[in-house]
């Protein structure tokens, strides 16, 4: 009697050898954010968690993953949409930041459980992987600011007041 490792779940079995007719316990603790689907014995599923040993017995399982939801609050001069808005433990996640016109991102906030989220911002594109619980992302977007240069200039200076100014100001 064999077991097939999975992700995401520990598989124990009463007996790894038997005999014709010896029943079998399948014991499976899930991870975090998964339960047990099915117990499978050689491709076909078992009702309960054991089975009388026939043949040689290859065990699997089938896990669900829990699905946690992805909050987007919308901010202004912003946008910040998903792929998705339920996701697994584990699951990677893709953002899209799509700024107004003349405005950039300044603040990027991904909590679950009020704990911030690691996340990898690539562009406009961010990426986390979902972890167990509800998930808030929150932006603030800011206009984009322009630096003043002012070129060296032969008999007299001139300067400017304030070095760098977002568009309209």
């Amino acid at each position: 009697i064999t077991k097939e490792n999975v992700n995401h779940a520990i598989i124990n079995l009463s007996k790894t050898k038997a005999y014709y007719g010896d029943t079998i316990t399948v014991s499976v603790t899930p991870g975090a954010g998964y339960s047990v689907l099915a117990i499978k014995v050689n491709g076909v599923a078992i009702s309960g968690n054991s089975f009388v040993a026939k043949e040689d017995s290859v065990v699997t399982i089938e896990l669900l993953g829990t699905e946690y939801t992805i909050t987007i609050d919308q901010a202004e001069n912003g946008e910040i949409t998903s792929e998705v808005t339920k996701s697994c433990a584990g699951e990677t996640v893709t953002l899209t930041v799509s700024p107004s016109e003349g405005y950039n991102l300044a603040n990027l906030e991904i909590k679950s459980d009020g704990k911030d989220v690691a996340r990898v911002i690539n562009g406009n594109i961010v990426t986390f992987t979902m972890p167990a619980g509800n998930v808030t992302i929150s932006a603030t977007f800011e206009k984009d600011t322009y630096q003043i240069k002012i070129d060296s200039m032969e008999n007299g200076t001139v300067s400017a007041m304030p070095v760098s100014a977002a568009e309209g100001n």
